[in-house]
This record gives C-alpha cells, sequence and structure tokens, in this order.
C-alpha cells in the first residue's frame, strides 16, 4: 500500500523563507545538472561506442582546446586567467 504524506514545514521571518526558496532552488539545480551529466556519460551506451571515460574526456578537452588556440581573442582571455590566477596564489 502506498502512502502519501507531507510534512509541514513552520517558518518565521522572511529572511528564513527567503533562505529555504534559495535552497530549494540550488537542490534543484543541481539535480537538473545530475541528471545532465548522468545522460551524459551513460546515455550514449545506446549508440554502441565503448570507449572508456578518460578517452572520451580528453577528446573533448583536445576539441576545446584546439577551438581556444584558434580565436587569439580566447587566447588573450586564458592568458589573463592565468595571470589572475598567479596573482591571486601569490
Amino acid at each position: 500500500m502506498l502512502l502519501n504524506r507531507v510534512m509541514g514545514i513552520r517558518i518565521s521571518g522572511k529572511e528564513r523563507v527567503r533562505k529555504l526558496f534559495l535552497d530549494l532552488a540550488h537542490f534543484k539545480n543541481l539535480w537538473v545538472i545530475l541528471i545532465e551529466r548522468y545522460k551524459e556519460l551513460y546515455g550514449l551506451i545506446a549508440d554502441k561506442n565503448y570507449s572508456s571515460k578518460k578517452e572520451k574526456k580528453m577528446k573533448r578537452f583536445k576539441e576545446v582546446k584546439e577551438s581556444i588556440l584558434k580565436d587569439k581573442r580566447l587566447i588573450l582571455w586564458q592568458i589573463f586567467l592565468k595571470s589572475e590566477k598567479q596573482e591571486k596564489s601569490i
């Protein structure tokens, strides 16, 4: 027998209600990301493309790296980000 039960939550104060809504939205977003990531990783099994996850990640990394190297603006942006990272680590 399946029972549907609902637990009531009492929250007082606007700030607590706001925090609850933000936490619930964050949870929903994480859940959506998890589902999309699962479909990306395991949804390709039906294609009978049985390569390892590491090979897929490296292939995607190489594609992104090549596209960055083709665009001068992206190269400059990459250099800027590296310099920012070095400044923050010092």
